[in-house]
């Protein structure tokens, strides 16, 4: 009977410690949530997929250097899957998929914009904004 709760006990000590040993899931972010603020642990990957058509010449880019808060792992663009008897995909609008780390903690504010390359004095079309509040693991 003495060895149940020291079972119960053990089982639940794994569960905390589990809880904290692996990643947390991707916080995954689209233009709908431009404007928000979003509250991630510290080694969290932040994925934000933006809709995109680089053959009109826009493309998107990060216009806030990042600090020490966040950290740009990847970015690429994805095509969507071709149609039967359209295998080519050339002019067809995909997603901007950005791949950040939030490295340290901290907060700060990343802004992406939608816009031509060379028309620099021009405003951008789009703009994707998110404030990432990074908080340091529980130990």
């Amino acid at each position: 009977m003495r060895k149940l709760p020291l079972t119960i006990f053990l089982c639940c000590l794994f569960v905390v410690v589990s809880a904290f040993r692996y990643p947390s899931p991707p916080l995954m972010l689209t233009e709908a949530d431009s404007g928000k603020t979003e509250t991630v642990y510290q080694n969290t990957k932040i994925i934000i997929h933006l809709a995109s058509n680089p053959s009109t010449g826009y493309s998107w880019r990060v216009s806030t250097p990042t600090n020490t808060v966040l950290t740009l792992l990847s970015q690429r663009f994805i095509t969507p899957t071709p149609q039967p008897g359209h295998e080519h995909n050339v002019g067809v609008p995909g997603t901007m998929e950005f791949v950040f780390n939030a490295s340290a903690s901290g907060t700060e504010k990343l802004l992406l914009t939608y816009q031509r390359s060379w028309e620099k004095t021009k405003p951008a079309t789009r703009y994707f904004m998110v404030t990432i509040r990074v908080r340091a693991r529980p130990h």
